[in-house]
């Protein structure tokens, strides 16, 4: 199985990803949970958090998933028929305008103004004896299509690294060469020591799961689900052949 594994999953592993936890399914919302709940669990072991205090924060124009975690990370106008999840802070995204080289003063700012808000949510749970264990971000998102420039992105992730705050990159939906790199995270042209904690895949890929970096290995758990579908898995390996082999074309 680690073969497999190694032959199969972990050459389309993204910059800085050492290792693959995998799903049941290809459910993209599994996934994202399944990468959520090892970033609580790194938040409880480290700051000694409670996890009923520990929060997920995404955007405000996200969509992560139907199930009750994801939709609490998610987007208010994700869940429009009320359906269970917890109350946790949203973050607000950027809304840029265009065209951007004529806006790039406005954008700039409307981009420190968002960060900011991100910082105070992290203060604010901490300043109520809680956390925020995980941020969940989306190269594109689901509500708007909306992107920020790499500045943005890459204000998130240091301030996720500043204050010890898991940075996971939702790649269900952007991933498999969507945006026309493997991954649509890697248009942000992040640093060696950038690189996100999680990056999560699933839906289209056929598989589904997490990557992450050696500092989020689940010592006490397996690493990949007793349901996991072996036609899924060697399919995922030949599509991801298939990317690469087509990326050295020349047109």
């Amino acid at each position: 199985m680690a073969d497999i594994i190694r032959d199969h999953v972990m050459p389309a592993a993204p910059k800085g990803m050492v290792q693959v936890h995998l799903g049941g399914g290809s459910d993209g919302a599994e996934a994202n949970e399944l990468a959520v709940a090892a970033a609580f669990r790194h938040t409880n072991k480290v700051h000694g958090t409670p996890f009923n205090k520990i929060v997920a924060v995404g955007f405000d124009n996200s969509h992560a998933g139907n199930t009750t975690g994801t939709l609490s990370f998610s987007a208010t106008a994700a869940n429009p028929n009320g359906l269970p999840a917890f109350p946790w802070p949203k973050a607000q995204f950027p809304q840029l305008k265009y065209p951007l080289a004529q806006f790039e003063h406005e954008n700039a700012e409307e981009e420190r103004r968002c960060l900011d808000n991100f910082k105070n949510i992290i203060e604010a749970q901490r300043a109520n004896g809680g956390a925020v264990g995980a941020v969940v971000v989306e190269p594109i998102s689901s509500i708007g299509n909306q992107i920020a420039t790499p500045n943005f992105f890459k204000g998130v992730r240091a301030v996720c690294k500043n204050e010890g705050v898991p940075f996971i990159v939702d790649e269900t939906k952007t991933g498999m060469s969507s945006t026309g790199k493997n991954w649509g995270h890697q248009w942000w042209y992040l640093g060696d020591d950038q690189a996100p904690d999680f990056v999560t895949f699933g839906g289209k890929s056929g598989l589904g799961g997490f990557y992450s970096t050696l500092a989020h290995r689940l010592e006490d758990a397996t690493t990949f689900s007793q349901n996991l579908n072996m036609v899924s898995l060697l399919h995922y390996g030949a599509i991801w052949k298939t990317i690469k082999q087509d990326s050295t074309q020349h047109w």
